[in-house]
């Protein structure tokens, strides 16, 4: 579902933040917000839209963030700079994947009685709210 969110997001991007991108990115770090928080309740529907909305907000700030660097770089240096938002998700879908691998418990039977997985899914507060 985030992967569906950051496609459709990236596509929708473009539109949605011709009001400017710095405010795009405050309006759409509160949506941001409230996925990750639906992600946090325990029931299939909530984290499956709550990943949906996680997702279409991080296609958003992609998008923004090209858009930065396309505006505000000389010509000659967008190519090697345009890549860094691309790494820096990528860095960050690592991130999340590693917490996930990291806290899981051992054992397979333990995987019901833990609550860990908590801990992947609200990650991104923490960039958002930095």
């Amino acid at each position: 579902m985030g992967l569906i969110g950051v496609c459709i997001g990236s596509l929708f991007g473009g539109p949605l933040i011709t009001g400017g991108r710095r405010r795009g990115i405050f309006i759409f770090s509160i949506v941001q917000l409230v996925g990750v928080t639906l992600t946090l309740i325990r029931t299939m529907p909530t984290m499956c839209i709550g990943r949906f909305i996680a997702g279409f907000s991080g296609g958003i700030f992609q998008m923004c963030n090209i858009k930065a660097v396309q505006e505000s770089l000389p010509s000659h240096l967008v190519g090697l700079y345009g890549s860094f938002p691309g790494a820096f998700l990528a860095i960050g879908v690592f991130l999340v994947a590693f917490i996930g691998g990291v806290s899981l418990p051992t054992e397979e039977e333990d995987y019901m009685d833990d609550e860990m997985w908590r801990l992947s899914y609200a990650f991104p507060i923490v960039w958002v709210v930095w």
